[in-house]
This record gives structure tokens, sequence and C-alpha cells, in this order.
């Protein structure tokens, strides 16, 4: 059931935008605009009504794509680092599961970047996806995927981990869209 906000957000865009042709391309065109993480939620609404828009737009869990996620820190501007013990910001969010419990692509995409890094991330992987955004995903046990490589919405990119700075096994997602990072709890 779509809210008010919604309806009167599709109002206001089908007026801007009615030289736009379809209404996938209307579509589109409002994703391409939406700047914060407010107006992205009222348009991710509309996702079962554009399967082909969102196929491109990070919307599903990437532990678990049907079930809720379980998430362990969630996404904050402060906090005190689990190993480190410095405040630093948490750009991501959590998210727990057993040891090498595959993690999926949330959108279609390509793979900007699949390495291990000495620091924080262990194994990670970062993609690119259309519309701007940018999703990673670190702390693999392993990835199965290389930079340059097309991944659908629910491929399997890596395995669950507890590499890098990491105190036990769990995904650290974030997800980015033109250059600023949002936070994804409540985007999937």
């Amino acid at each position: 059931m779509r809210t008010i906000a919604t309806f009167l957000c599709c109002l206001v865009f089908n007026h801007f935008f009615s030289q736009v042709s379809t209404e996938e391309s209307k579509m589109r065109k409002i994703l391409s605009l939406c700047k914060t993480e407010q107006e992205l939620k009222i348009i991710f609404e509309l996702k079962t009504d554009f399967p082909s828009v969102f196929s491109s737009v990070p919307t599903i869990n990437p532990i678990n794509p049907v079930n809720n996620p379980r998430i362990s820190s969630s996404f904050s501007s402060k906090r005190i680092h689990p190993i480190y013990g410095n405040e630093r910001a948490h750009n991501g969010i959590d998210i727990t599961g057993a040891l090498n419990t595959p993690v999926y692509a949330t959108a279609d995409g390509t793979v900007t970047n699949a390495r291990f890094f000495n620091g924080n991330a262990g194994h990670s992987v970062t993609i690119s996806h259309k519309f701007g955004f940018v999703t990673k995903y670190f702390h693999l046990s392993i990835f199965i995927v290389e930079p340059g490589e097309k991944v659908t919405k629910g491929q399997i990119i890596g395995y669950l981990g507890n590499s890098g700075s990491s105190t036990a096994p769990h995904l650290h997602y974030e997800m980015w869209k033109n250059g600023k990072v949002l936070n994804p709890f409540g985007l999937f």
C-alpha cells in the first residue's frame, strides 16, 4: 500500500517529467535526481511497480535477499571502533551471519574493486550501479568476482567472513549515491 507522501511525490514527479515518454523512463529520471535518503525511501516503495528499473538499484539484503537482516552495528556518524578504541564514523551497517554465508550483489552493476585490504576492510568487493549508486562489501572470507565483471542482483559475489579488522564473522555493507554515503538500513 502506498503512503500519501508517495502518492503526492508521484503526482509532482509526473507533472515535472511529463515530457518523458514512458513510465519506466520517468522512474529512471526520478531515481537519478534523488538526493536524500528520505527521497530514496519514498521512491523505493515503488520498487515492485518498476522491476526493470530497480534491478539496477540496491534494494535487497546482501546476506539473505528474503529475510530481514540481523544488524550488529548500525550506521552512525560517530562510534567507538571495537578494535582500535577511537571514535570514528561507521559508514555502513554490520550484518551478522554464519561464516561462509553467501553474500549477494544488491543490484545489477559492474565490479570496480575486488581485493584484500590489509587494514579495516579485509577481503572486499565494490560494485558500481546505475543512477550513481555504489555498494561496498567488507570482511568477506573470499570473493568470487573480478574487477570489470558484470553482476546481477541476487548473484553470489563472495562469502561472509572475518577478514580485516573484525571481531566476529559479519558483513560490513555500505551504500553510496553520487559520492555521498547513505544509511542502507531501511532501503532494502
